[in-house]
Parts: C-alpha cells; structure tokens; sequence
C-alpha cells in the first residue's frame, strides 16, 4: 500500500501539545457496488463516514518504530454508505509519535506535527475511483481543547463543525515501510458500577476490579454542565482518589456538555483504574458507563487423556506441579516488586 505514501496530510500551524486536527470530506454516490477504505498515519488517528466509526480498532494505526515501520489498515465500508452525500470525517492526534510520551514527558519524539493519509476506492454505478486525502478536504474547528495519553481528554459537545481551513501536504521523507495491522486493541465487556458513594462533593465509583479502559458519557443526562472524571486504582484511608503513584499524570476526562447528543468515548487515552471520582454533576444509573480494552483473547483449555506407557501418570502430575510452583515464585516476585514501588512513592 505504497500509495499511501503520497497522500499525507497535516496542518499549517505551529505544534502544541495535545492538539487534535480534525479533517473532511464530502463526496456523492450511486448505486454503491464496493468501498473500501484503507488508511495509516503518524499519530493516532479515528475516522467516521456518516458519524459511524470505520472499524473497531481504538488508537490507529497502533504503536510501531516510525523510522522503520508504520502500520495501516483496511475496512470494507460499503455498508456505511448512502445515496447521495457521504460525509467522511478524520480525527488525528499525536499519539506515540509527536504527544507526550515517556517517563521524562518527551514530546515530538519521532516528529514534529502529526499526519495522516487515506485513500477511498470507490465502485459504483459512475466506475472505480480513489477519493485521497488532501483532494477537496476541509479543517474544522476541533472539538478537543487537549487530547493526551497521560493527562485525559478536554471536550466540548457543542456541535462545532466551522470549516477554519485546508491541510497541507506532509513534506518530510517517509523512509518507513508500511505494513498490515495484525493485532487491534478493541472495545471489550463493559465493566458494571458496583458501587456509587458520595464524598464530599464528589463521587466515587466503584467498579469492582483493576482494568484497563475508557469511560462512556450519555449526554441526555446533561443540559450544559461541565463534568469532570478522575481515575484511581485505590483509595486513600478516608475514602477520597489516590493519585500520587500518578506522579504527574493528570488522568482526568473534562466533558462540557452541549447540543451533541451522541455518546462520548475518549479516542486518544485510556486509563488504568478501579475508581472514578465525578464531579460537575449528581450520579445518577446510567450516565457514566466504562468498557474494558484489550485484544481479543482466545479460551484456551488443557485436554489431559488418561495415561500411557509413553506418559506415565507420574510425570503428568510433576508438570502440574512444577507449573504450580513456578507460578508461586513468579507472585513472590511480583509482590516484591509491588512493596518496592510503594516505598518508593512514600519517599518521594
């Protein structure tokens, strides 16, 4: 998919942390016979035809050695088209290559300014054609006012769509290879609220178990409120977020509420957590949902046949008990090193 290559996109303007651009595009269709859409970037991109989201991939194309490699990836998207006029819209983040990143809180680490390259092959009742990025693509005023792996997201749910621009082509070299994306992290099991409490004038919810994921915000619960979630794996003794191991980590969501009713879910963070802490608004079932993410994990189950002179009953349970004991030492050390970190957080 070297074609790829030829239509990378980004903004003219200078680079500020946390920044996401957001690009579209309209086109028209008749009797759509295929489409698909195959796409990369350098950053983190999401895209949407009509408001549906193209695949179930969160934080595309996925982390790779930029200067080396560079993942796409490829969606039938014929079912997501209409008669008529197609709205295709493009959101990109700085992700792994340009946001902050690292123990040190690096940013631009492999670039200077995010980028992104699509390409839309199209068939129907007018003949094939590729509709790229940068061909008749409009800027729109971002609705992020701060989008980051370790501090959260900042989002405003007022609708805006202003057309302030045109993106520019990408003019550094693209040395890398392209290649397929093999593995997705998707949108898994949602993680039910097992307790809500209120403390002070927060409150904290309790989902039950450590977990990585992202928060859903259901809008019809909000007029124009600003909402603000933080995320915990534990508690302090009196109840309220611990944050420290965080260090400087902000780990929040600020959600302004507005005339968007579509249901938000951060596309350019996740967070580890037990706990989150709202405030801006009063719980009530139903407005704050989380979901886990991860790859999809394959049952794997251990058939043991009855014994035979090749595999003696002895030796099979000596496997079961080797195993046992190797795993008994491997939680020895991981609670060793858990006691450590939590001494080094009480120094500091």
């Amino acid at each position: 998919m070297e074609k790829l290559k030829m239509h990378f996109i980004t903004s003219d303007r200078e680079y500020r942390e946390g920044e996401v651009f957001v690009y579209e595009q309209k086109f028209t269709v008749k009797d759509v016979k295929k489409a698909v859409f195959t796409a990369t970037a350098l950053g983190v991109y999401e895209a949407e035809i009509n408001g549906i989201k193209i695949g179930k991939q969160m934080f595309a194309p996925g982390y790779s050695y930029y200067p080396r490699r560079v993942l796409y990836q490829t969606h039938e998207v014929s079912a997501l088209l209409r008669e008529g006029e197609n709205t295709l819209r493009v959101y990109l983040g700085q992700g792994w290559y340009c946001g902050r990143f690292l123990c040190e809180n690096k940013t631009q680490i492999y670039g200077e300014k995010p980028a992104v390259s699509w390409i839309l092959n199209i068939e129907d009742a007018g003949g094939v054609r590729d509709i790229v990025s940068g061909e008749q693509t409009d800027e729109l005023e971002s609705p992020y006012e701060y989008a980051g792996e370790y501090d959260g997201e900042i989002y405003f749910a007022d609708g805006r769509n202003q057309v302030i621009g045109h993106p520019v082509s990408f003019k550094n070299e693209l040395d890398f290879a392209l290649e397929p994306t093999l593995t997705e992290v998707t949108l898994q099991e949602e993680m039910e609220v097992k307790e809500a409490k209120q403390t002070g004038s927060v409150t904290i919810l309790d989902f039950g178990q450590n977990f990585a994921g992202i928060v859903e915000i259901d809008p019809s619960f909000f007029t124009n409120e600003t909402i603000t979630i933080r995320h915990g794996e534990i508690l302090n003794a009196d109840g309220s977020l611990y944050t420290a191991n965080l260090r400087k980590a902000k780990a929040a969501i600020v959600y302004h509420a507005g005339a968007e009713k579509k249901k938000y879910r951060p596309r350019f963070t996740y967070m580890g957590f037990r706990y989150m802490e709202l405030s801006g608004a009063d719980y009530r079932p139903g407005m704050i949902k989380a979901y886990a993410l991860h790859t999809d994990m394959k049952l794997s189950l251990i058939h043991i046949s009855e014994p035979t002179r090749r595999t003696p009953i002895s030796y099979a349970v000596f496997c079961l008990k080797k195993k046992k004991q190797t795993k008994t030492k491997k939680q020895k050390h991981s609670d060793s090193r858990m006691e450590y970190r939590r001494q080094m957080f009480q120094r500091e």
